[in-house]
């Protein structure tokens, strides 16, 4: 899919050895920044006559399920409210920033920059499987430092 989003001009096109390196830093920091006890494991998008339910769960099993908009950015905020919850429970609510998706070197990336309290939080993912469930790995991955 293209970006959503127009690069400024601050943004330089990474290529080669630091593009490879880049990918794979945030890949590491996508799986590895969450607690190695509990990652998010899978992310559901479910359209029906009721409307369209975001499904996100954890690697011990807990789910949250979250009401969606039926737009691209009603699903987005559903994925993200959701982890939110899981991540972080009882914490306040994260405020979306920003949400963009680039290409570098042939692989996708989800970043996502929320603002938590005042605090700016931010997190990545590799596109491997869905943009919804590297939605949810960049938001755990945010909540989670």
């Amino acid at each position: 899919w293209p970006s959503r989003r127009t690069p400024s001009r601050r943004h330089r096109r990474v290529t080669g050895e630091s593009a490879a390196v880049a990918v794979d830093a945030i890949a590491e920091i996508a799986e590895n920044g969450a607690s190695a006890a509990v990652a998010i494991a899978s992310v559901a998008v479910e359209e029906g006559r009721d409307g369209v339910l975001v499904r996100v769960s954890t690697t011990t099993g807990d789910v949250v399920e979250q009401h969606a908009a039926s737009s691209e950015g009603g699903v987005e905020s559903a994925v993200v409210r959701a982890t939110a919850h899981l991540a972080s429970p009882g914490a306040p609510e994260a405020t979306v920033v920003e949400i963009d998706d680039r290409r570098v070197e042939g692989a996708d990336i989800v970043t996502i920059v929320l603002d938590v309290d005042g605090k700016l939080r931010a997190g990545s993912a590799v596109v491997v499987a869905g943009r919804s469930f590297a939605l949810g790995r960049a938001t755990w991955a945010a909540l989670s430092l």
